[in-house]
C-alpha cells in the first residue's frame, strides 16, 4: 500500500530512519513492514503523524517509541487485527470466529453444517460455501483462503439428493416382483384394486 508522509522543512544532513514492524501470523514476534529514511536534523521527534493506520492491523502504543522521542532509531509496532468470520446456514448464523488478519481459513474446510430443519432429512446434500447468500458464482475453496482485513459471511448451499426409484411391473402372488423395470421417466399404470 502506498503512504505519504509529510515533514516540515529542517536543515540537517543527519539521515533519519524509523521502522514499522507488524505481528507476524501465529506468532508473538514482529517482522519488518517497511522503513521511513529522509534527511534532516538530528533533533526530530516523533509525532502523532508517525502512529499511521495499516490494513489488517492495529497500532501497538504500549511497545512504539513515544510522541516527543527521537525519531531516529523510533520503532512501531502493529498487532495483527482480527475480524469476524460468519457461517450462515440458509438465515441463521450456523458458526462465528475470530480469525486474524491473512490468517489461512483451511481449518474451516471440513466444517459442514446442520441440515437446516425447513428441509426433510436425507432430503439435501451440502455442496460447499459460497460469498452471497444466493449461492452463486463459484464455490469457494477454505483451504486456500485467508481472512481478509474486514468481516467475512460465507452462505451454506445445500442441493436435493436425487433417489432412484424403481417400478416393476409386475407382483408375483409368492411376493416377488417380476424382471422388467418401467424405464426412467416412463408412468406406470394404474393399479386397480
Amino acid at each position: 500500500k502506498n503512504m505519504t508522509f509529510y515533514a516540515d522543512p529542517q536543515s540537517g544532513s543527519t539521515t533519519l530512519k524509523a521502522t514499522y514492524y507488524g505481528q507476524k501470523l501465529g506468532s508473538s514476534e514482529y517482522e519488518e513492514l517497511y522503513a521511513v529514511t529522509f534527511k534532516g536534523s538530528s533533533s526530530v521527534t516523533v509525532t502523532k503523524e508517525e502512529f499511521v493506520e495499516i490494513e489488517g492491523y492495529k497500532f501497538n502504543q504500549s511497545k512504539s517509541t513515544k510522541t516527543g522521542e527521537k525519531y531516529n532509531g523510533a520503532v512501531f509496532y502493529y498487532d495483527r487485527a482480527s475480524f469476524r468470520l460468519e457461517f450462515y446456514n440458509g438465515t441463521t448464523m450456523a458458526r462465528e470466529e475470530s480469525v486474524l488478519y491473512q490468517e489461512s481459513f483451511s481449518k474451516f474446510s471440513s466444517y459442514t453444517p446442520d441440515l437446516p430443519s425447513e428441509f426433510e432429512p436425507g432430503s439435501r446434500r451440502f455442496v460447499g460455501w459460497y460469498l452471497n447468500p444466493e449461492c452463486t458464482g463459484e464455490m469457494v475453496d477454505l483451504s486456500k483462503m485467508t481472512m481478509p482485513a474486514d468481516n467475512m459471511a460465507l452462505y451454506a448451499k445445500w442441493e436435493l439428493v436425487t433417489h432412484q426409484v424403481s417400478i416393476y411391473k409386475e407382483k408375483y402372488d409368492d411376493g416377488t416382483f417380476g424382471d422388467s423395470v418401467l424405464p426412467n421417466g416412463q408412468q406406470p399404470d394404474p393399479v386397480l384394486h
